[in-house]
């Protein structure tokens, strides 16, 4: 019981962003997404090096675990000097 009240509550999301609520539904009771998201776990785990969550990359810098303001903004200003000096 506990499991159709989830998928619907979910359903219920999805369709708040006009997701398709039918097909929502059917992916989440015949599991079709479970190996995507495996693949997915994979891919970030071993090709990306993602070991923490959120991880935000920008250019060369990659910005692992929550990252302040100041610092994503300074990645992002430094970015966009290396960008300048290429031009």
């Amino acid at each position: 019981m506990k499991k159709i009240l989830a998928r619907l509550k979910l359903a219920e999301i999805a369709d708040s962003l006009h997701l398709d609520k039918e097909i929502f539904t059917r992916i989440l009771k015949d599991r079709t997404f479970e190996q995507v998201h495996k693949d997915s776990l994979v891919h970030a785990y071993e090709d990306a090096h993602v070991t923490k969550v959120p991880t935000l990359k920008i250019g060369s810098r990659v910005l692992q675990g929550f990252a302040s303001k100041e610092t994503i903004e300074k990645a992002l200003l430094h970015e966009h000097s290396a960008k300048d000096r290429e031009k």
